[in-house]
């Protein structure tokens, strides 16, 4: 039953923000929800009608979607949405829902992972939006301090949960399709289609790299003069091509043939291509590593150790030494300018500079990830929404708005978005993988591509301490694909249906956590990281459910609020004195409650019973530059329903206010930019 619900849960969740967010971009890309909404029904009937053409077709154009959405809307947001939209039809088709059909030691991780991030997205978003998406949703709010849209940092926290939510269901899926069944029908129906897609974006990156690096790539990439392929990125190109080398490998070995060998050789050419196209040195280093291991454990078999190490040198000199001769040949083309920039370490006496380099680019991220865990230890910062949160945390702590990024390691990230409460599932899930495949003794002929696809992984998450590379989509759901595979080659399979499932305490834990979670994600997002609260730290403007100023004689310039209003105030006294009053025709017989917060205190709850104008004081924090002010009313009005010509929905009227006392706030970094504060309303 838990196990049942468990899984439920989650595939509804996935559904939900991915209709959520095909509406939320809207405005952006108006054709996404027919898309998202016909990838959907196409991966469904596909599933139900012809289910392995309809994998390998999905699976070719893995690598692709992203270039191919990029050419036909000029715009890069969200172009994974609708290729997983078509892999989540696929999986409602392709499996049991009442039930996870992954390995018995991986299900409790991996489903307390998913509902960890199933039930907390929503609280998230709806933090986002201030907890009030009916006033905020439509209109342009910063998200933080250097004017990223509400809205990007909303789409962010859905765009996660569905891609992380189905790469959980695309495993699962997997061990259901191919989880007893021969390796042989996994090479066929996942692997070789993944290959036709690889081929192809690589093709792309070809056409970028040698003819027009601006063909289906981004400014950004262009400026840089890096190929992206049809991934709209140089970095998941770069390492994508670094793992399908390890493999082609695994799945071909070196070819007992001359035309097997001559289209290992042509594979691992396209590979280094790839690499080399992208510009990524993370990627370059990850492939040389994997490739050197996958060479050596190929031909260990029958090669004496020295002699083997040789052959892996002489093959990776060569094979480099060719591929830099190619771009040398092609000076005046964009490749070049990328081998030329990976390459720029020309002597021994440069490395450690280059390496001070690198690092000095990602201590800032590492800095602010430490920030955030000390101040969030158990929930972190919300799912998704790291890549807008970290410029809030550079000008608070560093005096500098780190860029739109990652945490530069995977590992951070997850802790810093869950939180060490949030962390369990995949922290579990990893202990799991590492005892039930990495750990796991291989004989006979899935020794030589187990140990292949061990030890790339292994190097994968090595240099996830330097990257979030699973952050990508296309990145993660490969990363799905080379686990199943390892683990069906060392002999794990999907639990049967009579296999001893889990108790229902342990399923009653799970579920006990992942509200826990959701909880305490809630608890936050009222107190602590709501976007008003967050814009009073950092000082940037931010402001909603105010009409447009108004003159009465009895009060002088005021606005109208509707039924919530907030603002960001700078504290200039140690009190606020403010006006208030209300118009509704029935006060009389029905008070209007009207209730006051500075920041997270409420500091004036009162009920109007008439029309005349009254006036408090309510204190202000001494040790607080701004605050934010936010004043909610219990119902609101309309004019017109009184035969006015006035269709808006009024709350109470507030007129200027203004401070008593004297303060000299500490200087906490205010943003002197137009608009960033505002004295009044």
């Amino acid at each position: 039953m838990g196990e049942g619900v468990s899984k439920v849960v989650c595939l509804l969740s996935a559904l939900a923000a991915l209709g959520t967010l095909s509406l939320l971009a809207r405005p952006v890309v108006p054709w996404m929800p027919l898309l998202t909404g016909s990838a959907l029904a196409v991966g469904f009937l596909l599933g139900r009608r012809l289910r392995k053409w309809g994998l390998a077709l999905g699976l070719g154009l893995l690598y692709i979607v992203p270039g191919l959405f990029y050419a036909i809307f000029r715009v890069a947001y969200f172009p994974f949405l609708p290729w997983l939209a078509g892999v989540l039809g696929l999986t409602l088709t392709g499996s049991d829902v009442r039930r996870w059909h992954l390995p018995r030691a991986w299900k409790v991780p991996i489903a307390l992972w998913g509902l960890t991030v199933a039930l907390s997205w929503p609280v998230v978003v709806l933090r986002e939006l201030d907890f009030a998406p009916g006033l905020t949703l439509d209109l342009r709010l910063a998200g933080n301090g250097v004017g990223t849209p509400h809205t990007v940092t909303v789409g962010m926290a859905l765009f996660f949960p569905v891609l992380f939510i189905v790469g959980f269901l695309w495993i699962d899926y997997l061990f259901h399709q191919f989880g007893r069944r021969s390796v042989v029908d996994f090479r066929r129906w996942v692997l070789v289609p993944l290959g036709v897609s690889f081929l192809w974006t690589v093709f792309v990156a070809a056409l970028q790299s040698l003819w027009d690096i601006r063909f289906m790539n981004r400014p950004r990439w262009v400026a840089l003069r890096a190929a992206s392929g049809g991934l709209l990125d140089p970095n998941p190109l770069g390492l994508i091509a670094a793992l399908a080398g390890p493999a082609l490998l695994a799945a071909f070995g070196l070819g007992r043939s001359w035309v097997g060998r001559a289209g290992l050789l042509a594979g691992l050419g396209t590979v280094g291509f790839g690499v080399l196209a992208s510009g990524s040195r993370n990627a370059l280093w990850l492939a040389l590593t994997a490739f050197a291991w996958s060479v050596g454990t190929t031909v260990g078999a029958t090669r004496r150790t020295w002699l083997r190490w040789v052959w892996v040198g002489l093959v990776g000199v060569a094979g480099f030494s060719g591929l830099l001769v190619i771009a040398d040949l092609l000076r005046n083309t964009p490749l070049y300018r990328v081998v030329d920039r990976i390459l720029a370490v020309r002597d021994w006496r440069d490395v450690p500079e280059v390496l001070r380099m690198q690092l000095a680019d990602r201590i800032p991220f590492y800095q602010v990830t430490g920030a955030m865990l000390r101040e969030f230890p158990l929930t972190g910062i919300g799912v998704g929404t790291y890549h807008v949160l970290v410029s809030d945390y550079g000008l608070r702590l560093l005096g500098n708005p780190l860029h739109f990024d990652n945490a530069q390691n995977w590992y951070l990230h997850q802790w810093a978005e869950l939180g060490l409460l949030g962390s369990l599932g995949w922290g579990l899930w990893m202990i799991a993988f590492i005892n039930t495949v990495l750990l796991r003794p291989v004989t006979g002929e899935a020794l030589r591509p187990a140990q292949i696809l061990k030890g790339t992984l292994v190097l994968f998450g090595l240099s996830s301490l330097v990257g979030a590379h699973a952050q990508d989509g296309a990145v993660w759901m490969t990363f799905w694909v080379l686990a199943f595979w390892a683990a069906r080659l060392v002999g794990l399979e999907a639990e049967t249906p009579s296999g001893s499932a889990a108790s229902w305490k342990v399923w009653a834990g799970v579920g006990g956590l992942a509200l826990l979670y959701a909880g305490a994600q809630t608890y936050i997002g009222l107190h602590h990281l709501r976007p008003p609260f967050r814009a009073a730290t950092v000082g940037w403007g931010y402001t909603y459910g105010f009409y447009g100023p108004e003159w009465g004689p009895a009060v002088g310039s005021f606005r109208w609020t509707r039924e919530r209003a907030v603002t960001i105030l700078p504290v200039q006294g140690d009190r606020l004195r403010f006006r208030m009053f209300v118009h509704h025709p029935d006060a009389a017989h029905r008070p209007v409650g009207v209730v006051v917060w500075v920041d997270d205190r409420r500091v004036l709850d009162v009920e109007f019973r008439d029309h005349q104008v009254h006036t408090w004081e309510v204190p202000l924090p001494k040790d607080r530059s701004r605050v934010a002010l936010t004043i909610r009313v219990s119902r609101t009005w309309r004019p017109s329903d009184y035969g006015r010509p006035d269709h808006r929905r009024l709350g109470v009227g507030v007129a200027d206010w203004t401070f008593a006392g004297n303060v000299t706030p500490p200087d906490v970094g205010v943003d002197t930019r137009p608009g960033a504060s505002s004295k009044g309303i």
